[in-house]
């Protein structure tokens, strides 16, 4: 388990420190960080912390990960959604575990995905754009592959999604006799006259 704490300092809670610790998976953990005054001791304020464990289901309202969990694989809480989304542009984005520099994948996301975002944006030599935490967990470069905006043309084009447990979830089509010609590029005329013969330019 992760607990990373702050203080109160003169009106403001402040970053002072992290623990490690292991706790039962099925405990029930509870945690209040306060500050007391050494010259005022009756005066407290509680402040906001960041607790990762198994078994955890979301990072506490009005609480954010410590600066030296940011961007780690310890980032890993699911968190409150604030309205900042963030969507696919690609067939294929990959979501990272991290934005180091070792990351690895955890999967990817295909074009037209939309998902809650958490920042601040993280810049480093592996995205210009910035890095965004993404629930459930892991981090998406914002660039060629993402965008904050959800109206970019690739995703209101991709938001007819697939109706999932369907025995056929997308739209299909039958081919007649003669099997439809499959380019993985965009074929010059050239390369259409010989393929497709006479007719080509008809269609």
């Amino acid at each position: 388990m992760y607990i990373g704490y702050t203080a109160h300092t003169s009106g403001r809670c402040t970053f002072t420190g992290s623990v490690f610790t292991t706790v039962p998976s099925s405990s029930t953990l509870t945690v209040s960080i306060f500050w007391v005054s050494s010259t005022q001791p009756a005066t407290f304020k509680l402040c906001p912390v960041a607790v990762s464990f198994a078994g955890a289901s979301t990072t506490p309202k009005g609480a954010s990960p410590v600066k030296s969990v940011i961007g780690t694989e310890r980032d890993n809480l699911p968190f409150e959604p604030d309205g900042t989304k963030i969507a696919s542009i690609a067939w294929r984005n990959w979501v990272y575990t991290d934005t180091g520099p070792k990351r690895t994948r955890y999967g990817y996301l295909r074009a037209g995905a939309i998902l809650d975002a958490r920042g601040p944006a993280i810049v480093n030599d592996g995205c210009a754009g910035g890095w965004y935490r993404i629930n459930p967990r892991g981090f998406v470069c914002v660039g060629k592959g993402a965008t904050l905006d959800v109206d970019n043309p690739v995703v209101v084009a991709s938001s007819v999604r697939p109706v999932r447990g369907q025995g056929l979830p997308y739209l299909y089509a039958r081919a007649g006799d003669v099997p439809p010609l499959r380019y993985f590029r965009l074929p010059t005329k050239a390369e259409m006259k010989m393929v497709e013969g006479e007719g080509w330019d008809g269609h």
